[in-house]
């Protein structure tokens, strides 16, 4: 590929808007086609010359230019596409993760409708990773997407962890938390984790090697499944930890995170309060 002259094609693409320089999706398409190359190439290569994408523009008074361009260098695993996993890869898709790493074996059921972004009544029974797939090319044409329609395993996790900078747990059983938690930490991995029962919700980003809400139960003492067994889970609940699941991964990723290590957030979504456990007493936030 030609740089300097792909380089120049995308300056003669752009508009001055009086603040910013920016490309719209119809140039950026048709740039890639011409070059036969990903959009997403086409949209980095922008950014590095501060040509902003223009489905881009709302992100930058938050994310910076480098910010937007160290979310489209990223490749983020979603464990997990019902309840939060749907609405994270949404909100990631939208956001402009540049690889979304999906994984899911489970398929669409009648009671997934009350609160699963991707469930419809016409994909009752279809594999909720091809739903995800499908919504994310529909939003984000630059995304790369890689799909694996299987349950996390002992045999698949490293496989399907192997190029993930991030991952995010939007499991729905301990066992399994478990399992990518101890992956992550050894592959050096950090974990966005969310949570959800009834009107309760916990988040957390947990970096390798850090303490993580598991260590709060003996083995005997931690159950399989959370307590949304129990609880249930209304239409609402998902989407509201799953956005703090997403704004923490992007927060991190850009550079603009505050911190929170070794914290996990609960909140009550009856009342609104909200409570920060520290689970490495002592490490700055």
């Amino acid at each position: 590929m030609d740089s300097v002259r792909l380089k120049r094609a995308i300056e003669e693409r752009s508009v001055y808007d009086g603040e910013r320089i920016l490309l719209s999706i119809e140039d950026s398409r048709n740039l890639a086609i011409s070059f036969e190359i990903h959009p997403l190439i086409i949209e980095k290569c922008a950014l590095e010359q501060g040509i902003i994408p223009r489905r881009y523009e709302r992100n930058i008074g938050v994310l910076g230019i480098e910010g937007q361009l160290r979310l489209l260098c990223s490749s983020i695993a979603v464990i997990g596409c019902g309840g939060l996993g749907g609405v994270i890869v949404e909100i990631l898709s939208r956001a402009g993760i540049g690889c979304l790493i999906l994984v899911d074996g489970d398929s669409f059921s009648e009671d997934n409708l009350n609160r699963q972004l991707l469930s419809s009544e016409a994909f009752v029974g279809r594999l909720k990773v091809e739903a995800a797939a499908e919504r994310i090319a529909a939003i984000n044409s630059a995304v790369r997407l890689v799909s694996y329609p299987v349950m996390l395993q002992a045999d698949n996790i490293r496989d399907i962890l192997n190029n993930a900078d991030m991952a995010v747990d939007a499991l729905d059983n301990n066992p399994s938390r478990k399992m990518l938690y101890e992956t992550c930490c050894e592959m050096g991995i950090p974990v966005v984790h969310g949570a959800v029962g009834g009107l309760m919700g916990q988040m957390a980003l947990y970096y390798p090697g850090s303490s993580t809400h598991l260590g709060l139960f003996s083995s005997s003492g931690m159950s399989e499944k959370g307590v949304e067994a129990v609880a249930g889970v209304p239409s609402f609940s998902p989407f509201v930890i799953a956005s703090l699941q997403a704004a923490r991964l992007i927060e991190e990723i850009t550079g603009i995170s505050t911190g929170l290590r070794g914290k996990l957030v609960f909140l009550d979504m009856l009342t609104f309060h909200s409570e920060i456990l520290d689970l490495e007493p002592g490490t700055e936030g």
